[in-house]
């Protein structure tokens, strides 16, 4: 079981694009790591990068249909056409709900959590100073891995 904490305004900085992050703490049964994830309000669906996915040994599940995702600039995503996603399941100040990430080459970001997560969650954030208030929680779940089974 994956675990992703991310703590309150404090740990909020807005990037060099004017972008929000939110520093994050992700716990698994196995290590702790740190990571940022991306508020986004223009991206229309949450996301999550490969390597993550990979390092957490997150459970990916093959969507019916491939979605083709276009990145900021409308290119198309590296990885092509989106085929699998995660089921997360996201807590706001008491508010939790189970978000589909979709696996896609987000560059430099691990996470990002697009509209479905902010109109769900209707987070307080203050976009000017690029602060959120309250404390977000996600957990995921791991595929079973043969060497970690006691």
């Amino acid at each position: 079981m994956a675990l992703i904490r991310a703590c309150s305004s404090d740990s909020v900085y807005v990037a060099r694009n004017r972008a929000i992050k939110v520093s994050s703490f992700l716990d698994t049964q196995w290590e702790r790591v740190t990571k940022d994830a991306l508020l986004d309000s223009g991206a229309t669906e949450c996301f999550i990068h490969p390597r993550l996915v990979e390092k957490l040994s997150l459970e990916r599940h093959k969507l019916a249909k491939p979605r083709t995702v276009k990145n900021v600039d409308n290119s198309p995503n590296r990885l092509g056409a989106v085929t699998h996603m995660v089921n997360i399941q996201v807590n706001y100040n008491n508010r939790t709900n189970i978000h589909r990430f979709l696996i896609a080459d987000i560059g430099e970001d691990d996470l990002i959590l697009g509209y479905p997560f902010l109109e769900a969650a209707d987070p307080s954030i203050d976009w000017t100073k690029g602060t959120i208030e309250g404390l977000i929680t996600m957990k995921g779940t791991a595929e079973p891995q043969d060497d970690h089974i006691a």
